[in-house]
């Protein structure tokens, strides 16, 4: 599987990651791609697939509300 972190207004990938298993390091390995591109955290990150997203958006929103 692949995963990739997509700016939605650009359309540019700003990170992505290659594993044998789909997995959250799969997604934490392309989210922490794409926040090292960008030099910040996004501020919305939606995602319609399954709990390996979850963790992240948790995460996110958490650090996020660490910054304020």
């Amino acid at each position: 599987p692949i995963s990739t972190v997509i700016d939605c207004y650009t359309k540019e990938v700003l990170g992505f990651a290659i594993s044998s298993r789909h997995n959250r390091k799969l997604v934490m390995d392309a989210t922490q791609e794409a926040i090292s591109f960008r030099q910040k955290l996004p501020q919305i990150f939606h995602s319609d697939q399954g709990s390996e997203y979850q963790i992240l958006s948790q995460k996110i929103w958490g650090l996020n509300c660490l910054k304020v």
